[in-house]
């Protein structure tokens, strides 16, 4: 017959071992290998192989890690960069709305209404300019001219803020301003009649 066996040989060592007997030739043949000389080159390039592949794993997912880490951060600087870039856009839509409208009206623009109705039951529209304007200028430069009709709008801007006027536009000499109109805690005709 023929086959496998593990075992210990003559000296005690472990072995395995395999045989073939012939009845016909009567005789047999048996091929022994110390386990050890098999078992550990095997064990040692299994543990290679697990040690490379664990190696490999762990790069990987580093790698994978490391690019996922920066695309998060990509992401994140992109959004705060949006952010910002609402915020400046709400910030100069605030400054443009409180710019063009009264306060009671920027206010209420601002947090979203969309149609602002005002019942004004009095209201008093100035409509000033500097006598002999076109006189004047004749006779002044370019920046004297600048200056001395910045300096009277200036100076009407400051009267129309203490006695709560709200200044709608200048054009050239012409200064437009609106008094009476709804502000809280203010009583509107007062400020009318001053």
């Amino acid at each position: 017959g023929t086959g496998l066996a593990v075992g210990t040989d003559y000296q005690g060592t472990s072995v395995y071992s395999a045989y073939t007997y012939s009845v016909l030739l009567a005789a047999g043949l048996v091929l022994k290998i110390d386990r050890h000389e098999v078992e550990w080159p095997l064990i040692l390039n299994l543990l290679i192989l697990l040690f490379t592949a664990v190696g490999i794993t762990l790069l990987g997912m580093a790698v994978i890690g490391l690019s996922a880490r920066h695309m998060l951060a990509k992401i994140e600087d992109t959004w705060e960069k949006g952010k910002e870039a609402v915020r400046e856009q709400k910030e100069s839509f605030e400054a443009l709305i409180s710019a063009l409208f009264p306060k009671f009206a920027s206010e209420r623009l601002v947090a979203g209404e969309h149609q602002i109705v005002v019942e004004v039951p009095k209201a008093t529209i100035l409509v000033s300019n500097i006598c002999n304007f076109t006189t004047i200028i004749g006779s002044l430069s370019s920046a004297q001219l600048l200056q001395w009709v910045g300096y009277i709008f200036r100076v009407m801007d400051s009267v129309a803020e203490y006695y709560h006027v709200y200044k709608v536009k200048t054009i050239g000499d012409v200064y437009f301003a609106v008094a009476g109109l709804p502000e809280e805690g203010r009583d509107c005709e007062e400020d009318q009649c001053s």
